[in-house]
C-alpha cells in the first residue's frame, strides 16, 4: 500500500465457531472469542480440523463464502463487496455469516484510549505492515 499497490484488501474475521476450538485453551462456557488463525480453518477447510469439530450450517456457509472470495480474487483480481484499501480510504471486509464492507476515513489507526477502540468496541486493531516485494530484479 505504501509502495502504490492498489490491490490491497484487508479483512476482519468475526465468525464465532466451534471449528478448531479444541486446539486452543478452554475459555469457559460463557466466552467464545474468535481466536487468532481460526480464519485459516475456513479458508483451507482442513479435513483434520473439521472432522474433529462440531460445525454448523453457518460454519459451512462462511467457509463456502470465503472459498468463493479467495477464488474470485485469484481468477479476476476482484471480490464482490470487498473494496481495496488505500492511504486515503481504509476499507476492510468484516467476514462472518453476513459479510459486510466497512470503511474508515483514516487508514487503519483509530485512536484508542485505555486499550479500547471507541469505534470498534474491541481492544483489537487491524494494522498493515509495510511490506514490499520487488519481482522485477
Amino acid at each position: 500500500m505504501l509502495n502504490g499497490d492498489r490491490h490491497v484488501r484487508i479483512y476482519q474475521f468475526t465468525h464465532v465457531s466451534e471449528v478448531g476450538r479444541n486446539t486452543v485453551p478452554d475459555t469457559g462456557a460463557n466466552w467464545k472469542p474468535v481466536f487468532k488463525g481460526q480464519d485459516m480453518y475456513f479458508i483451507t477447510m482442513s479435513e483434520t480440523i473439521w472432522s474433529n469439530s462440531s460445525y454448523t450450517a453457518q460454519d459451512r456457509q462462511v467457509a463456502d463464502q470465503m472459498g468463493q472470495r479467495w477464488s474470485d480474487f485469484v481468477k479476476t483480481g476482484q471480490v464482490a463487496n470487498w473494496d481495496t484499501t488505500s492511504q486515503q480510504n481504509y476499507n476492510y471486509c468484516n467476514l462472518n455469516t453476513q459479510a459486510t464492507q466497512q470503511a474508515h476515513s483514516k487508514p487503519g489507526y483509530v485512536k484508542q484510549e485505555n486499550g479500547i477502540n471507541p469505534k470498534m468496541g474491541l481492544s483489537v486493531s487491524l494494522r498493515l505492515s509495510p511490506l514490499s516485494y520487488d519481482i522485477h530484479q
